[in-house]
């Protein structure tokens, strides 16, 4: 399975609603683009993975309501796009 394939995928069982963030529904669409922008989708995934308060990611970062450190994710993905890298392996390069 492709990082981006597993990224909408835990979005979906985290919770997040396609239909209220983006309209569409991005297995069908390919719409993965606005779901990358959307902070409600970051949380979902964070609900999945388990990306739990840690020292790191309280000093640096704010944190989501359900007390994963989705943003320390977000912007390791934004750091990674910066730096040239493709959707799929920035996304891969946060599921290690």
């Amino acid at each position: 399975m492709t990082a981006t394939k597993q990224f909408i995928e835990d979005a979906a069982k985290g919770g997040c609603d396609f239909a209220e963030l983006i309209g569409e529904d991005p297995f069908i669409d390919g719409d993965i683009y606005n779901l990358l922008l959307q902070p409600q989708a970051w949380s979902a995934v964070g609900k999945v993975r388990e990306w739990y308060v840690d020292t790191q990611c309280r000093e640096n970062h704010s944190l989501n309501y359900q007390g994963t450190c989705m943003m320390f994710a977000w912007h390791q993905f934004i750091n990674h796009r910066a730096d040239g890298k493709s959707i799929e392996e920035a996304l891969a390069a946060i599921s290690k």
